[in-house]
């Protein structure tokens, strides 16, 4: 009896032995010693990248730079990136790490949304095809491409977090605990700051002209004194309607761009009302405001900078330079509302009488 015992033993034993060899030859398979553990990016060298690609099922978005510093975006007529958006993501590529190996059985990938579009019968579609990264070099030289899948799931539709990668050469999926975010739509890349100032300091007066209606003319003899509104004394004008505007124009964002040659009546432009404000170093902007909503719903408009010939600052009129090179020709797309606003009323500017009590 207890040879039987013994012998049942050593068959478990030998059986226990074998299952962890082969573990063991599983998990240091060169493949996963290759992989396991490393960034997503490792190896390549980020410095060296001068365009990146991002395709996915609903858009394209192609960034490109010349020197490695400024970039743009192709599909916004070659405007500015935010240049912080382009770092968080080459940090987020050479830090998150493969967490584990998922599969590479290429019957899963659909399923994980890291078919490439031609495994995919040449389409590209959600959950399916996920988001193709492309990094290039100078000479669009290769230099990194990953498929961004779908986010891991549980029952209920409860996201346990992570998210399935995979490099498109390669039939393994894998999976990473944390999440890299990449905007998807070529707006979403832009760099939104037009003005970025202290309206209280830096606003001296503002002109707004509209076809049919009175010309609006605000301004002030110095810094942090109300405004006066052209015909009514600054006791008399609504300095809270007006701080609205100028903070506004101070702190001018847009959310799109569009040729400058695009037609009136996609953009909502077929007449357009025109705001000039200048500031104290004598900075003048002028802005032609679309008078209606565009088909997208957005208001668009254009801007320009000058500066009167006597001013001898060099680095003004450098800013300046700078300034109509970024903007020229281009239409930027800001909130209707916003727009809106840029072209109220002479009335709107009117203190209104206190209501009795």
């Amino acid at each position: 009896m207890k040879l039987k015992v013994l012998a049942l033993l050593s068959g478990v034993l030998v059986v226990l032995a074998a299952a962890a060899f082969a573990v063991n030859r599983w998990m240091n398979a060169p493949e996963d010693i290759g992989r396991m553990g490393q960034t997503l990016m490792s190896g390549v060298d980020t410095a060296a990248a001068r365009r990146i690609e991002v395709i996915s099922p609903e858009h394209k978005v192609t960034l490109d730079t010349a020197d490695g510093s400024v970039w743009a975006v192709a599909q916004q007529h070659e405007f500015p990136v935010d240049t912080k958006k382009i770092k968080s993501l080459l940090v987020k590529l050479t830090t998150v790490k493969l967490a584990h190996k998922v599969t590479d059985n290429p019957d899963k990938l659909g399923e994980l949304g890291l078919l490439t579009e031609q495994e995919n019968g040449g389409k590209l579609e959600k959950d399916k095809t996920g988001r193709l990264v492309t990094i290039s070099g100078p000479g669009d030289k290769p230099l990194f491409r990953l498929i961004l899948g779908n986010d891991r799931q549980g029952g209920g539709a409860m996201a346990f977090g992570g998210t399935y990668v995979r490099y498109p050469d390669e039939k393994t999926a894998y999976l990473i605990s944390d999440s890299v975010v990449v905007d998807l739509r070529p707006q979403d890349w832009i760099d939104t700051v037009v003005l970025d100032l202290d309206a209280d300091k830096a606003i001296q007066s503002v002109r707004m002209t509209q076809p049919g209606q009175r010309t609006v003319q605000l301004t002030r003899e110095k810094a942090g004194d109300p405004f006066a509104l052209a015909g009514l004394p600054s006791d008399q004008v609504d300095q809270d309607s007006v701080r609205r505007v100028t903070g506004q124009l101070a702190g001018l964002s847009v959310f799109g761009v569009k040729a400058g040659n695009a037609d009136p009546a996609e953009v909502g432009r077929k007449h357009v009302g025109q705001v000039e404000f200048t500031l104290f170093d004598k900075r003048r902007f002028t802005m032609d405001v679309g008078t209606e909503k565009a088909k997208d719903d957005y208001r668009y408009l254009t801007i320009r900078a000058a500066l009167d010939a006597a001013v001898k600052d060099d680095a003004l009129h450098a800013a300046v330079e700078a300034f109509n090179k970024r903007f020229e020709h281009r239409l930027l797309a800001v909130y209707d509302w916003d727009g809106g606003r840029m072209l109220q009323g002479w009335d709107e500017y009117k203190k209104k009488p206190a209501k009795k009590s």
